[in-house]
Order: structure tokens, then sequence, then C-alpha cells
């Protein structure tokens, strides 16, 4: 079964400058900018319910799990450190084989249709094809969350970034997580790095460019108890990247509760301690 919806991909800026998303809001409009072009697409997304064991980790660059979490609140973000976080790290350990996991940073979206994702107050689901990290801004999220001995024994070894998301309160009828199988991306041509301007330093992502041999799946209703984790970097090369986005299925019920969730993103090392 799937479901047709329409994806924002990018087109490179027209002057040949390097992409940006300058995410320090302007002062007029209260919205952040940036110099690329939005290419929708009208795009066929396929529904892995009860087939998720033909995408792993390793080939296609995500994985579905199902296991409860013992905290279920995510109403504070302090809680959530103290304890999502060393439940979410022993979870990750066992399912991916790393033997070491550093949490560095948490989202909490709550889709409110009414307030723009520029209001970092109200975080919404993005509606944006894109992959996180790009190599240069893996390398620097080590440097910047661990030890300078810990970060070049992360560095000198194989080592993934990942995003580890799961909906919460209830099942994710509305704005579902759509994820690109990496088998189907040609990484040289398709992905675009994007400088995150942010008030106080920049990030690189990765912007994605439209493909038609782009394979998109989703895993319908996923409820709280179930999680993806997804590949945003892999030193080894193996399944590098998952190009995903939040989307809007046109099967959805007008009666489904607006989407929350949380995700998790974490340095593995797979090495030894």
């Amino acid at each position: 079964m799937s479901t047709t919806a329409q994806l924002r991909y990018s087109v490179p800026p027209p002057d040949g400058s390097k992409p940006y998303i300058d995410l320090r809001l302007h002062p007029a409009t209260g919205k952040s900018s940036q110099n690329w072009i939005d290419d929708y697409h009208n795009i066929q997304i396929e529904d892995v319910r009860g087939r998720e064991d033909q995408y792993t980790f390793e080939t296609a660059g995500f994985q579905y799990y199902r296991y409860p979490a013992k905290y279920t609140t995510f109403l504070n973000d302090e809680e959530i450190k103290n304890e999502y976080y060393p439940e979410s790290i022993e979870l990750i350990k066992k399912l991916t084989g790393a033997t070491r996991v550093v949490i560095f940073n948490h989202n909490v979206r709550r889709r409110r249709p009414a307030h723009s994702n520029d209001n970092l107050k109200h975080k919404q689901p993005t509606g944006l094809v894109h992959a996180d990290q790009t190599r240069a801004y893996a390398d620097s999220s080590v440097r910047k969350h661990l030890s300078p001995t810990d970060a070049e024994t992360f560095l000198r070894g194989r080592f993934q970034t990942i995003s580890f998301w799961r909906p919460i309160a209830h099942p994710a009828v509305d704005s579902p997580l759509a994820l690109c199988d990496f088998r189907s991306i040609n990484t040289e041509r398709d992905l675009m790095p994007t400088t995150l301007i942010h008030p106080d330093h920049e990030d690189e992502t990765y912007c994605v460019k439209y493909n038609p041999e782009h394979r998109w799946v989703y895993k319908s209703a996923m409820e709280p108890e179930d999680f993806v984790i997804l590949k945003t970097f892999d030193s080894d090369q193996s399944a590098s990247v998952t190009p995903h986005t939040a989307f809007q299925d046109p099967m959805t019920p007008e009666e489904a509760p607006y989407r929350q969730s949380i995700e998790l993103r974490a340095l593995l090392y797979f090495g030894e301690n």
C-alpha cells in the first residue's frame, strides 16, 4: 500500500553561490531566509508496515523497531536528559553494536498549524527533504561534544551520527515521517551541501535535489512504542545518510490529533572502549 504526497525538494541558487538557510529571524517577517529555490514534486511513498525488516540500518540507512520507553512525559528538557537519555543510550548500544553512545541534543516537535516552524518555541515537523549532517558538520559535532582526547579517538575510528525518532502521546497519523532508501540515492548528484546560519555559529547540512529514482517509504500510524533509527552520517560510507521529511498524507482522517514526536541526535563509536 502507498500514498502520494507533495514533497519539498531543493534547486541550487541560480547565481551559483553556495546554498544557505539563515536561521536568524528577519525582524520584519519573523521568518528565516534561504537563497535556494523550493522544488515541489508529487511522490509515491510506500507504507512498509508489516515489511519493516526489508529495511536495515546498514543497507537502507534506517531501521524500524518497537520498544516502549520508560519515560513518557516529554514536557521538561532536564527530565528528558536525566530520564530518557540514559535508557535510550543503552537501547541504541544494544541495537547497533556501538561501544559508546553520546546523545548531544534533542527536539520535541508538536505540530501547531497556526505557528511557524521559525518560532523556536513551537518546534514543528520539518517539511523539507534534507539529510542532517555533512562530513564537516559530523566532525565538528564530535569536537564540540567530546573532550579533545575522546574526539581524536572517535575521528580515528568508525563513528556515526544518528537520529532516534519516536512518536509521543499518540500514534503519528498526522504529519508522518518519510524516509528515502539510501540504495536509491546518487550521493554525488543528489546531495546539496547547505550552510545553516545560527545566531552564534554555522553548521552544514544537506538539502536534496529531486531524483525520480528515489524510493520513499514510511510506516503508517507509528505508535509511541515504535521508533526508527536513521543514519545522519557514517564515516564508513555504508548507507551513510538518510534524506527524510515530514509530509502531509492526503489520507489522514480529519479527526487525527496533530503529530507529536521526539528525536534524539547521538554520536556512535564502534571500537574498543
